[in-house]
């Protein structure tokens, strides 16, 4: 088994105001400071715009459990219809293993780190710019 090097770019996380038209990578950012709200582990996102068309960004976060991967899936959903960014979808919220909000252009993904291990999107997505997003206060 091979290793691939990685090149990750590391951003804090900075307050982006809050408007409805926002770009996709500011969009894919602000779902990331979302995460971070609520303490997720390990927040990345992974710059898919020169690999594929199903979606710009993947944001990939962890949760220690299921009420906070549920915790943080909500937080994520009710912060971005209060702007009037309404998920195409959502799957896997519920049941706080994996869950998925459908944004279009971003897809926020938010696991159980056992299930993040175990599905290991990184490692299938290896190939894309990987920037992963840290809380300021840490």
């Amino acid at each position: 088994m091979s290793t691939a090097t990685v090149k990750v770019k590391v951003i804090k996380a900075s307050p982006i105001e809050g408007h409805r038209d926002m770009e996709s990578l500011e969009l894919a950012e602000y779902c990331s400071n979302l995460c971070l709200e609520k303490k997720a582990m390990n927040v990345v996102i992974l710059d898919l715009t020169k690999t594929t068309t199903v979606a710009e960004y993947f944001i990939i976060a962890s949760g220690a459990s299921m009420p906070q991967v549920q915790t943080i899936c909500e937080h994520v959903i009710q912060s971005l219809k209060k702007l009037g960014h309404k998920p195409l979808r959502e799957e896997g919220v519920q049941g706080g293993r994996w869950g998925l909000i459908d944004l279009g252009d971003i897809m926020v993904h938010v696991f159980q780190e056992h299930v993040r291990d175990f599905y290991d999107l990184e490692g299938l997505w290896q190939d894309t710019v990987k920037t992963r997003v840290e809380d300021p206060n840490n």
